[in-house]
């Protein structure tokens, strides 16, 4: 229980990749069972954000309500503009479990994808 009311406490105000990161930070502290107890609970985190990843990089959509996925979209950016200003990376976003290269990757993906489909 200690462990869990440490994990609150740290990823107070925090969501999406910043969350996965907080978490991500502890794993590798602690006993055993500890590193038994965060790593399923760093599972069950990631795994919305490796849903949008799978649904941006297959499907080229963008379904983030909450604004917690490293891939935005700004609205206002007509699609011609989709390879220089429609979509950008939102680096505090990216989980520390991922490279800055591979996001960046993810995010032309996506794009490419998205593109294609208009």
């Amino acid at each position: 229980m200690k462990w869990l009311a440490i994990i609150v406490d740290s990823i107070e105000g925090l969501k999406g990749g910043t969350i996965i990161s907080a978490i991500n930070s502890y794993v590798l502290h602690g006993s055993p069972g500890t590193k038994i107890l965060l790593s399923k609970l760093l599972k069950e985190v990631s795994a919305p954000i490796l849903t949008m990843i799978k649904t941006w990089m297959i499907e080229g959509e963008l379904n983030d309500p909450f604004q917690e996925f490293f891939v935005s979209m700004d609205p206002e950016v007509p699609d011609e503009l989709i390879w220089t200003n429609k979509y950008r990376l939102e680096h505090a976003m990216i989980p520390s479990f991922l490279t800055n290269e591979l996001a960046r990757r993810i995010l032309l993906t996506g794009k490419a994808v998205n593109f294609i489909k208009k």
